[in-house]
Order: structure tokens, then C-alpha cells, then sequence
């Protein structure tokens, strides 16, 4: 949570010192950098949601499945 917080908020020297202690700590790598994946994604729901509040979509219309690949 402190990488997160710390990539939020724009932190090159936390990040760094998070990112470090994670590693050795025994954090794999791959885990270390899914946090900037993790930013992300969150970053698109939350746009994604924002617009569908401005647009005042309602909920309980969605079909699961409806964004798959075909």
C-alpha cells in the first residue's frame, strides 16, 4: 500500500524506497511492477464510472459477457 500511495501522490523518492524495500523484503519483481498496472486500471474504472454517473446510466441493464472478445 505505501508504493501505491506513494505513486499517487508522485513520489520518486518514496516510490523508490518502497519499490527497494519490497525487494528485499522477498516481493518478487513481477509484483512490484503489477502495482504500476494497478494504477492503471483503477484510474480506467474510475473514469469509466465517472462517466456513467455524468451520463446517469442506470445499473442492472449489463448482460455478462457483453465486452468479450469474439
Amino acid at each position: 500500500m505505501s508504493l501505491r500511495a506513494s505513486q499517487l501522490n508522485g513520489c520518486g523518492f518514496c516510490v523508490d524506497a518502497h519499490a527497494k524495500d519490497l525487494a528485499a523484503a522477498g516481493e518478487p519483481a513481477v509484483r512490484v511492477n503489477l502495482v504500476a498496472a494497478l494504477v492503471y486500471l483503477v484510474a480506467m474504472i474510475n473514469a469509466a464510472n465517472r462517466l456513467l454517473v455524468i451520463t446517469h446510466t442506470k445499473g442492472g441493464s449489463y448482460q455478462a459477457g457483453t465486452f468479450d472478445a469474439n
